[in-house]
């Protein structure tokens, strides 16, 4: 019962909390929707021919005891037809679950609009954040058995292909699963 509650209100902030940043229009800042102390870093987790791709972390405080926990993270995905957007659109949402323990990252994929690429590309890079999440889980704090891929748009596309399409894997990528959890 409890999990359940948990991913109804997930899936409430994800839909509720959806602004416009991801259409590359009107560059708003994104909404507050939480005020909690964390960390904020980022890291790159794939060059591509194209550009570098980062991962936007975003960390809940460590454990007062000091001992390691290995934590949910939840990876998010914008969206934008595969053509415009940035990882900004879920950073609200990312900074309110993060507040609540769950480490979150927002990802860069490549774009039409800033890579010229298709959106197989776009698929091959979010198969490949969630394996690079999955073989750097140990030193970020991370349960490995424990990776929620969420999106809008065409980052709910994304989300699902990790989980769903066999296809699209980048070149010596495929030793690590890029289902999420």
């Amino acid at each position: 019962m409890r999990q359940s509650s948990f991913l109804v209100t997930v899936f409430a902030i994800l839909c509720g909390g959806h602004n416009l940043l991801s259409q590359g229009g009107n560059r708003k800042p994104p909404v507050e929707l939480t005020r909690a102390a964390m960390e904020s870093r980022e890291v790159l987790y794939k060059r591509t021919p194209q550009g570098d791709l980062k991962l936007h972390f975003y960390l809940p405080p460590r454990s007062e005891a000091g001992t390691p926990l290995r934590k949910p993270c939840v990876v998010f995905f914008f969206g934008g037809g595969w053509k415009s957007g940035t990882y900004l659109q879920f950073v609200p949402q990312a900074r309110y679950l993060a507040g609540r323990g769950l480490i979150t990252a927002c990802a860069d994929y490549r774009i039409l609009s800033q890579h010229q690429t298709l959106p197989d590309k776009a698929v091959e890079d979010a198969k490949s954040a969630i394996r690079w999440l999955r073989g750097h889980a140990d030193e970020w704090g991370i349960d490995p058995a424990r990776i929620i891929a969420a999106g809008g748009s065409a980052g709910g596309h994304l989300a699902a292909c990790t989980a769903f399409v066999t296809a699209y894997d980048a070149p010596g990528e495929s030793s690590l699963s890029c289902k999420p959890d």
